[in-house]
Parts: C-alpha cells; structure tokens; sequence
C-alpha cells in the first residue's frame, strides 16, 4: 500500500528522534556528575566539622580535669585548717614574746670613746718622736709617772744617736680598770736610722700601757714592756722607744 504524500508529513523522521534522545542523555549524565561531586563535597566537609568539634571536646576535657587537680580537696582544706588552728606558726611566737633591747650601742660607743682617747695620747707620742720635740713628748705622760726625768735624759741621749723616721702604734685591747685608769694592750713598730752610719734598723714591742686621769685628761703613768716578745732591732735603744 502506497502512503500518501499525507502520511509522510504525520509520520516523524527517524533521525530526529535519536538525537534529542541523545542530547537528554548527556544532560542527565551531566547532572549525576554534578550531583555526585557535591555529594562528595558536602561528605569531606561533614567529616572535617566532626574531627573539629572532636577535638574541641578533647581540649575542654583535658582543660577540665587540669583545673580540677590543682584545687585541693575538701577533707585537704580542713586538716591543714585543723594543723594551722591546733599548732601556732613560730613567727607568731617570735612576735608575741617580749623583745627587750640590750644595751650594746651604749657599750661600744665607750668604747669607741676610750679607743680615740688612747690613740690622741700615741700619736702625741709619735709626732714628738719624729720631731724630736721634748715638751710635746712629756705632755703625753703624767706628772706622776715615776723616774720621768731620767727618762727625759734618756730620750734626748737616744736622740742624738738616731733619727725616727717611723713609729706606728696598733690597739690591740682596752680594758677599763676603774672609773681613772685604762690599760691598753699595744704593739709598737719603729723604724730609725744611725746619724752617723745611716744605717737602719726596725724594732718591734709589746707594752701594756696604764692610762689615769691625774690632771683631768688621761695621760701616760705606766709603761710595762711584754717580755715574752722578743725584740728586732738595735740594743741600744731598750725602754727609748715609749
């Protein structure tokens, strides 16, 4: 049967039908891509919020536990109350007790007093040795001191010999034996020289030295010279030296 140049018109073309079919497969693949890629997507970000939110409540817990171990405990805080309650601390016995000042500064400003009363008198001593001037020398000691003119005589015999060239005196004890008398224990080192050979020679004393307040001042009455020493220097010149 022959179809009409009607019926080819009704009937759709061949051709056409495959490639609009065509055409919708490639877009549905297109959106499963498209589908399957957002999935993935949205599954890497859930997992990463999931490890976050993990770790948070790990740090939290650790911080928690942290805290919890550094505060002491109820039964803790109630026996050291009970230790600080039955048992004082020694600071507070040390403060309660009565503190009662001893009168040391007292002592040694005496002490210090006495100390530059004896070193004026030596140093009287000393420059009128290396002066050689006789009167400053004789009003160190005091008028009672015994056998005092010969040692004047003495002293300027010793003088025509030698030079002083130096005299130092060390203090080495103080004691006060009554409200007039100090006795001080001193150490003598002098240097002179021989006028004629100026050769010179060092001596060295231990005197035990009696200071009394005879005139209103403490002056030189006993000279005693501490024979367990031994002496450096020239014979000549024992007991000249003070």
């Amino acid at each position: 049967m022959e179809q009409t140049p009607e019926d080819k018109k009704a009937l759709p073309a061949e051709g056409t039908t495959s490639g609009d079919e065509k055409a919708e497969s490639l877009k549905m693949v297109e959106v499963v891509k498209l589908l399957q890629g957002n999935l993935v997507r949205t599954t890497r970000l859930m997992w990463g919020l999931l490890f976050f939110i993990g770790a948070l409540l790990v740090f939290v817990f650790i911080s928690y536990f942290s805290v919890l171990s550094k505060i002491p405990s109820a039964s803790n805080v109630a026996a050291l109350n009970q230790k600080s309650l039955a048992k004082p601390s020694p600071t507070s016995v040390i403060t309660s007790a009565p503190q009662v000042s001893p009168p040391e500064p007292v002592i040694r400003s005496a002490e210090i007093t006495e100390r530059k009363e004896v070193k004026s008198i030596l140093d009287q001593v000393r420059r009128a040795q290396l002066v050689k001037d006789i009167n400053l020398f004789l009003q160190a000691y005091s008028p009672t001191y015994p056998n005092l003119a010969e040692k004047k005589e003495s002293l300027l015999k010793s003088w025509q010999k030698y030079n002083y060239l130096d005299m130092n005196f060390i203090i080495k004890n103080i004691q006060k034996k009554n409200a007039h008398t100090l006795i001080a224990e001193v150490a003598c080192d002098i240097t002179l020289e021989d006028i004629h050979s100026k050769k010179r020679s060092n001596l060295m004393k231990d005197y035990v030295i009696n200071f009394s307040n005879v005139t209103g001042k403490r002056l030189i009455q006993e000279v005693t010279q501490d024979k367990k020493k031994d002496e450096v220097g020239s014979p000549g010149l024992k007991g000249k030296m003070l």
